[in-house]
């Protein structure tokens, strides 16, 4: 039987042997902390002036209509859209800030780390996320998952596993 390398080092954790810190197994950071974008006469809207949206803005929503509605923006927005007198709005994973992957402005950039993290925020205050009870032990799927822990599923009845592994196995 093979394990691949991060399997292994669970094997021999688990084992008691302490774990090796490789840096082939940790995986690149590919976001930027927002505090590092650079400000400079470019940006479209002042960091300042979005940290202040962000400050009164209770949801990510109020904060991109603070945005939408600056005038730095509206003007820009005009010299891309060739004076068509349309807002260019954010688009889904902001692809209208962006050009070819790139970013048309660090400003808008900050813009979108900002607008994501209220996202975040509302996202957690809400709901039960990582809360959830796992089944009683009697009740629960027997499956070893590949962390080396017990699925926290419930069985099927007749089954002594979940509908996920059952569906996996046929």
């Amino acid at each position: 039987m093979e394990y691949s390398i991060q399997e292994s080092q669970e094997l021999l954790h688990q084992l008691g042997v302490p774990r090796i810190q490789n840096e082939t197994l940790q995986s690149q950071k590919k976001t930027w902390n927002r505090e590092k974008l650079n400000e400079n006469n470019d940006w479209i809207i002042q960091k300042k002036k979005l940290k202040e949206y962000e400050s009164s803005s209770e949801v990510a929503k109020d904060f991109l209509n603070r945005v939408y509605n600056d005038e730095n923006y509206i003007r820009w927005s005009l010299e891309q859209s060739n004076g068509t007198k349309r807002k260019i709005a954010r688009g889904a994973n902001a692809k209208n800030w962006k050009n070819n992957g790139e970013w048309f402005c660090d400003s808008l950039h900050f813009s979108e780390n900002i607008y994501s993290n209220l996202g975040k925020q509302k996202w957690t205050k809400s709901g039960n996320h990582g809360k959830q009870d796992t089944p009683c032990i009697e009740d629960q799927c027997t499956i070893i998952t590949k962390q080396g822990r017990r699925c926290n599923r419930s069985k099927m009845d007749n089954y002594h596993i979940c509908t996920q592994h059952f569906n996996m196995l046929n």
